[in-house]
């Protein structure tokens, strides 16, 4: 495994992307060179995430940025990733660990040839659920009494920490918040699938060419700091390699990943939070988004309190 970090030069791109803009960098490689890219966006009512297919540069914008929800993988998705890789097509295929093994999985069993597929996970931290989303998106909605047509996260100003969340609206009003200080900040925190708990694809497990990650805890004096974000890429593979040395208009640097393999995906937990996490869920499920993050900061604030004694 090598380890990689860096990020785009140019500053309107780098604004827009999560992190460095590695995957971004990585996705117009491959529509310069006349293939295609699978990630998730945005459904359009912005109350959810899906799996796309994007063949043009302008579509790009529809990948970046964090989702921070689960998106299905759909088996019409699957069939037009197949269909692509027996064109001949170069394929960049975007996702979470979980997702990457479940494509690798049924690439295998359909026999497809993934010379041309560069397949590329993300650092997870376990995803809320798309309804989190949908009763925050729609709870902002009413309150600024407009309908929501953009979601930037994260939402740079100009730095990216602290990790913001923007949400722009018909009426031309906008809503700026720290993520972590949203219901859906808790959500994200709080709400997670039950799997998650026990994920397969810690440390080195992934079946992916390359985890991208924002690179968390870099140094002001590291010569890849920048403000505005930095990537960072645990590579496994030569195909992995040889993609980002074929990356123009990018700036580059190596890293000794086994430094930061500890910090690898995904999401690990204990005891004590697998009991947060059930709690919450169990207040989403019954009471909805707004009422059970009420309630888990009552009951966090109630658990602080018994291990102090």
């Amino acid at each position: 495994m090598k380890g990689y970090c860096g990020q785009v030069k140019n500053r309107d791109t780098l604004n827009k992307c999560a992190s460095g803009g590695l995957a971004t960098a990585l996705i117009e490689d491959c529509l310069n060179r006349g293939g295609v890219c699978y990630g998730v966006a945005y459904t359009p009512d912005l109350y959810g995430a899906e799996y796309i297919r994007i063949s043009q540069k302008s579509e790009i914008h529809l990948l970046q940025g964090s989702k921070y929800v689960k998106a299905p993988l759909t088996s019409e998705l699957l069939n037009s990733l197949c269909e692509d890789l027996k064109k001949g097509l170069y394929v960049v295929f975007t996702g979470l660990p979980c997702d990457l093994y479940d494509v690798t999985l049924h690439l295998e069993k359909e026999n497809i040839n993934t010379d041309n597929l560069l397949k590329i996970d993300l650092k997870c931290n376990g995803p809320a659920p798309c309804e989190a989303l949908s009763q925050y998106v729609k709870g902002l909605e009413e309150e600024n009494k407009s309908k929501a047509v953009r979601i930037i996260t994260p939402y740079k100003n100009p730095s990216c920490l602290p990790v913001l969340i923007r949400v722009d609206f018909e009426n031309g009003k906008s809503f700026v918040k720290e993520l972590s200080k949203t219901d859906f900040g808790v959500a994200f925190d709080y709400c997670k699938d039950e799997k998650c708990y026990y994920c397969a694809y810690k440390g080195e497990n992934h079946k992916a060419d390359m985890t991208v990650s924002n690179f968390w805890g870099i140094k002001v004096n590291h010569p890849a700091f920048n403000q505005s974000g930095c990537s960072y890429a645990y590579v496994y593979t030569k195909k992995g390699e040889e993609a980002l040395e074929n990356l123009k208009d990018f700036n580059l640097f190596s890293d000794d990943a086994k430094k930061r393999v500890s910090s690898l995906p995904v999401h690990t937990t204990t005891p004590e939070k697998i009991k947060e996490y059930e709690y919450f869920k169990k207040n989403f499920n019954k009471y909805g988004l707004f009422k059970a993050v009420k309630k888990q900061k009552g009951f966090i604030l109630k658990i602080k309190r018994l291990l102090t004694r």
